[in-house]
């Protein structure tokens, strides 16, 4: 890698707006709470194409590493370092030294401990190098805050059987509500629909009805709305309430999806109707024309027109071609799609940025994507790629789940266990199933005497809740 010249950014960006418009690092910050008395503070970054950011573990000889300056504080306790994932390593003629640096996308983390159950704040700096083809970006310094809510202002439930009923516990197994219906959903928005026989209702946090059983079908609650079916399930009329159970939208609709980004896709007739979508007033703005949609996401839609697949905008217009075979939702600005049975990914322009050329491929997290390598079905081989199309965990796994919260499981046999980012395997395969990491928790399959049971296990692999498996589980 050339030596690069250090641009001085006080007297290079002239004001905020320059700043913002050459900054080609995008910094994200999120609290995770792993326990009553552990948080995860995760640092992400989103670099344009071409720029890198030096590892912690970068020769101080060469150019700059990044490093965490964390503010004093009574109120926590850090537990180690600031944990990074495996950076790209090679030796620079230039500086005469090993560089070791991260390109596209990175999450950095930090494990504190609690030492006060109010809420506080985590304060700090972020020095760094940033450089490109010969240019470079120094000193760059990003302040960062995160805000650790109260303990007990952000406790999480999670859905688990006892006995043939569902309720909720929380992240140490312990039970909150107890089990009492036929079926539960998680909390979504701090409300959580509940099924009793085949009628659905909704409770708050301490399993108090605000709505009881009345629904044929809903669907989660999402930017503040959630459509509930008056009748049966299949069939009968799709409207909107609000979180205290009132009908802000009217049930006149066949079928009906989510909100998201302010829209939701309806069919006015549920065995013939073509799709549109409404606003958050039931408006229709744009009209029913597609034989099938899609939610919007970051500013697009999947739709379907005569069999074949392509995206539209907020105005109904197609901005990119239904071309494809199959379709999914944009995450991070890239959507996964198909022709003539082989999977890659293109861009919001609907460039093909990866090569279709993969059995099958789910979507980007946390910087990379799930992708199988397989030659046909009968021969999976899945791993996972950058955004640039790179592999950076080999295709060698019998099947995976994508990467949350820094785990991902794959399947090595018929056992399931957890990697990192790194390929590590941090949870020896185990288990006859394997989701995803979701507050701290994830949901696995386990063999009791030959049956099958399901359990929530920590980020340590080790088993809280377990009961046996009488439903059909979406482990995704």
């Amino acid at each position: 890698m050339k030596r690069l010249a250090i641009l001085l950014l006080a007297l290079v960006l002239g004001g905020t707006a320059m700043a913002q418009m050459l900054n080609p690092a995008i910094w994200k910050f999120k609290v995770v709470e792993v326990s009553d008395k552990v948080v995860e503070l995760q640092f992400r970054l989103s670099l344009n194409k071409g720029w890198v950011i030096y590892s912690q573990q970068s020769d101080p000889n060469g150019p700059i590493p990044i490093e965490f300056t964390f503010n004093d504080s009574k109120d926590y306790l850090r537990l180690g370092k600031v944990d990074e994932p495996k950076p790209i390593k090679e030796f620079d003629d230039e500086f005469g030294v090993a560089v070791a640096y991260f390109k596209d996308e990175v999450i950095f983390s930090q494990t504190i401990v609690r030492a006060t159950d109010k809420a506080f704040t985590v304060q700090g700096k972020i020095s760094y190098q940033l450089c490109k083809d010969g240019s470079t970006i120094a000193p760059n310094e990003q302040p960062f805050t995160f805000m650790v809510p109260a303990n007990g202002d952000n406790d999480v439930l999670f859905d688990f059987s006892e006995n043939g009923k569902e309720g909720y516990m929380d992240r140490t197994g312990k039970t909150v509500i107890r089990p009492q219906w036929d079926g539960v959903r998680p909390f979504q928005e701090g409300v959580a629909w509940v099924r009793q026989g085949d009628k659905w209702g909704l409770i708050d946090t301490t399993g108090k009805y605000i709505v009881k059983p009345t629904y044929g079908g809903t669907n989660d609650f999402t930017e503040g709305l959630a459509m509930v079916v008056i009748g049966p399930e299949f069939g009968g009329k799709c409207g909107y309430i609000d979180k205290t159970g009132k009908m802000v939208i009217s049930a006149r609709f066949g079928y009906a999806g989510e909100f998201h980004e302010g829209l939701a896709f309806v069919q006015l007739d549920y065995e013939n109707g073509k799709y549109g979508y409404i606003d958050k007033t039931g408006k229709m703005v744009i009209p029913p024309q597609f034989d099938y949609a899609m939610n919007f996401s970051e500013g697009r839609a999947v739709v379907r027109m005569n069999g074949k697949y392509g995206y539209i905008d907020k105005s109904g217009t197609i901005v990119i071609d239904c071309n494809y075979s199959n379709a999914r939702e944009f995450c991070d600005g890239l959507a996964d799609v198909s022709f003539n049975n082989k999977y890659g990914f293109i861009d919001l322009q609907g460039r093909e940025v990866i090569a279709l050329k993969y059995q099958n491929v789910i979507h980007f997290s946390e910087g990379v994507a799930l992708v199988n390598a397989g030659t046909n079905w009968a021969d999976d081989k899945y791993g996972f790629i950058n955004k640039r199309g790179e592999t950076v965990i080999p295709c060698q796994y019998k099947d995976a789940n994508i990467f949350s919260e820094g785990l991902a499981a794959v399947r090595v046999g018929n056992l399931w266990g957890f990697i990192d980012h790194n390929g590590k395997m941090v949870i020896q395969p185990q288990f006859a199933s394997g989701g995803v990491f979701m507050d701290g928790l994830a949901l696995v399959g386990i063999t009791r005497n030959g049956e099958s049971w399901l359990a929530y296990i920590d980020k340590q692999g080790r088993v809280l809740k377990e009961w046996p498996d009488t439903e059909v589980w979406d482990f995704e």
